[in-house]
């Protein structure tokens, strides 16, 4: 065996979840294309340029999905919208977003840019009070806008653009037309990333493979009792149980449009998190797939399962080639070298390149010496092979120049090496055959070999019953038209992948963890909203229970407004509580353009008072024609809910209120009490006694403007107010000299 090559196998996996709004047709987040700037293709670019380099380029179906449309020119996000804008067109709360979200990079990259490091220290010092956000000059903005987007800028762009050299050599000082530049060169570039793949793929250098469409975690998808197998306590959602349909879709899906893109035969996944069960296996055979990929904590259970000898005192079982039988048909599984990709991922970063790629020949050296040692003829049969996977986007930002210097060392030092050769799984199945015979695959996945991480907790287990009721909502009422019966089950298959548990629970935690939330509920209220359905009003309330204060001014007295709609004097609505729609939400689900401005909320004893001033004429959203509505939602302690709504006559005059009691997952219509005014802006008058509030009691308030039954925008985004109601003693309470 000492003379026997080792086979060496990296899997570099792309993915980003689903960012697009189906039903608003929109992206909210901006990070698929921020990524093909900097590191699809240059990773691609990289093993190309060394003779002799192979590897496997995995890509998730959601990611292919947005990559298509952004190289096509059909999709816009905010910070594309925001970097186009010319700068002195931006508004305050545009400029408020800028500085919030314009240094989503890496340190090590803003440091390499001296008038970005300043504009850095300068943004901070705002945030903390120190000096205002009106110190930031129009040239600064404008700086700011095109440094963001040349931070992003990949190698291959930096190397190959004339434009972007001139704008790394000119470092600060930009002019308008420069930044229009700037993003023509990255809307060429990004037509580039899948066509670069396909002739790595087609010229036998790069294996591509892909993973079921939406990144769901399949063992869960298909049957949610997979959990129990390897979490034998955990706690199992209330209404989720599981759907082999909607598994098959997504690996089925997956396949489609992999073959679509890539025109080449598709031989292998990467199962979402690594993760695996035995009854999903067949969903892959049946397609035709040769191998999928896992992590050794589960060959680990799988051996402990089968009563076979364990990893843990024969290792070298973890680089012999195993198969499971699925379908009557067999399924390599390879299992990655846990040390060696967590290494790569997490520790060679702050390392020089040469000694971490000698380091990374050490590991690889151990191997061999322990495969060589290995009794009995296993090896005599088939090579060793090491599986190296992992993330192939988040970890180059902290190392040195974006990873390069470290990935063509690796890359060229792994050829030059004579005992290893570079191989591709599929050719590996193809030349050896499946490996041994596993009597079954253990469920879990490459994190502590279970699925912890997105069932069980309170927060996860919502996340699934919200996915459970949408599922049996669009099944027991399809939309009639194809369209929308389509955008309905893609916004279904798209909450049903693993990124928002991920951040559900109490294991991760991210700037932009409450967009994810906020993500997550808006593609299940889509689902609602394409069969004709309000969405349920749990949908308006966080699922992560921590997270930034709403900036809400509480009432600090009685007013007693005239419900007409006008802003009749100052005075009528001072003491009111007070919510501004630009400080609801941060990061890249910020609404930049929003219907509503400010709501105001307040009392008396006997009435709740509500008014909402708007970006546009009331009168032209409510003239009874747009098919807008406005509604008022009130959560009592109880959790019992009403719908206060303002409406107009289909011929015009005056308005009137509706009020509806939750009831059955509908809305009953009982008579409404109080008043409503329009015309500069909207206010109501609505009587405790109608709402069913006894003084202190505690309730939750938002208002939802929605156009044709879908909701278009919330006051506030993804959250609700508390309000108490008054007591006599309220403004005594509140008094102050």
């Amino acid at each position: 065996m000492r003379s026997e090559k080792v086979r060496v196998a990296f899997l570099w996996h792309f993915h980003q979840p689903m960012y697009k709004d189906f039903l608003a047709d929109e992206y909210v987040m901006p990070w698929v294309r921020l990524h093909a700037l900097k590191d699809y293709y240059d990773m691609g670019a990289i093993m190309a340029s060394v003779d002799g380099a192979r590897a496997t380029f995995n890509f998730v179906g959601s990611l292919l999905l947005q990559l298509d449309d952004y190289a096509n020119g059909q999709a816009n996000d905010v910070f594309l919208r925001l970097t186009a804008k010319p700068a002195d067109s931006l508004d305050e709360t545009e400029r408020q977003f800028l500085l919030e979200n314009f240094f989503s990079v890496s340190n090590k990259v803003i440091a390499g840019y001296p008038r970005y490091s300043e504009l850095l220290t300068r943004r901070n010092a705002t945030l903390r009070g120190q000096r205002p956000a009106s110190s930031f000059s129009k040239s600064d903005f404008l700086d700011l806008q095109v440094l963001f987007n040349l931070a992003w800028s990949g190698n291959t762009l930096r190397r190959e653009s004339p434009v972007v050299k001139a704008l790394e050599e000119k470092r600060s000082g930009f002019t308008e037309d420069e930044k229009l530049a700037l993003l023509d060169a990255q809307q060429s570039f990004l037509s580039r990333v899948t066509s670069l793949y396909r002739k790595l793929a087609s010229d036998g250098a790069a294996e591509l493979s892909t993973t079921p469409f939406f990144h769901p975690i399949l063992p869960l998808i298909a049957n949610v009792g997979n959990a129990r197998e390897c979490m034998p306590n955990v706690v199992l959602p209330s209404k989720w149980s599981g759907s082999i349909r909607d598994a098959k879709r997504q690996v089925h899906d997956a396949a489609k449009l992999f073959a679509d893109q890539f025109g080449v035969p598709l031989r292998g996944m990467w199962p979402a998190e690594g993760s695996v069960s035995q009854d999903t296996c067949g969903i892959y055979t049946k397609l035709g797939i040769k191998w999928i990929a896992t992590d050794e904590a589960i060959l680990s259970k799988s051996l402990s399962q089968g009563k076979l000898q364990s990893l843990e005192r024969n290792r070298a079982q973890l680089y012999a080639p195993h198969f499971v039988k699925a379908g009557g048909r067999p399924l390599s599984v390879f299992f990655r070298d846990h040390e060696l990709s967590d290494t790569i991922g997490f520790v060679y970063s702050s390392w020089k390149a040469d000694e971490a790629v000698s380091d990374f020949l050490r590991k690889l050296s151990g191997i061999r010496d322990l495969i060589s040692g290995t009794s009995g003829s296993r090896f005599d049969r088939t090579p060793p092979i090491v599986s190296v996977i992992l993330d192939g986007e988040n970890a180059w930002q902290h190392y040195a120049d974006n990873g390069e210097p470290f990935l063509r060392e690796l890359y060229s030092r792994l050829v030059r090496t004579e005992w290893v050769e570079l191989v591709r799984f599929g050719d590996y199945v193809e030349e050896f055959g499946p490996g041994e015979q596993l009597p079954s695959l253990a469920a879990g996945s490459w994190i502590r070999g279970d699925f912890s991480i997105w069932i069980g907790h309170p927060e996860d287990n919502q996340a699934w019953d919200y996915v459970a009721e949408a599922r049996e909502a669009l099944v027991k009422s399809p939309p009639s038209d194809a369209n929308s019966k389509q955008l309905a089950w893609q916004s279904l298959f798209a909450a049903e992948g693993s990124d928002w548990n991920w951040w559900f629970g109490d294991d991760h935690s991210c700037d932009n963890i409450l967009q994810f939330d906020h993500l997550f509920r808006k593609h299940i209220a889509n689902v609602f909203s394409l069969i004709g359905r309000e969405p349920p009003f749990d949908l308006s309330v966080p699922i992560k229970k921590s997270g930034p204060m709403l900036a809400v001014q509480q009432p600090t007295q009685f007013i007693g407004p005239v419900i007409d709609g006008k802003d009749t004097t100052y005075f009528e609505w001072v003491g009111a509580g007070v919510f501004e729609q630009q400080s609801a939400g941060h990061g890249a689900m910020h609404q930049v353009a929003t219907i509503a401005k400010k709501l105001y909320f307040g009392f008396d004893l006997e009435n709740l008072f509500i008014r909402v001033d708007f970006a546009q004429d009331v009168a032209s959203i409510l003239d009874g024609r747009s098919g807008h509505e406005i509604a008022v939602y009130v959560t009592l302690p109880s959790q019992r809910r009403a719908k206060i709504v303002a409406e107009r006559g289909d011929r015009g005059g005056s308005y009137s209120l509706r009020m509806f009691w939750q009831n059955d997952g509908g809305w009953k219509q009982v008579e409404a009490r109080g008043s409503v005014g329009v015309d500069r802006v909207l206010e109501m008058a609505i009587p405790f006694e109608a709402l069913g509030c006894a003084a202190h009691d505690k309730i939750m308030l938002a208002v939802k403007i929605t156009r044709n039954h879908r909701v278009i925008e919330s006051i506030p985004e993804g959250s609700l107010i508390e309000v108490t109601v008054p007591g006599p003693e309220f403004e005594q309470e509140e008094w102050c000299v």
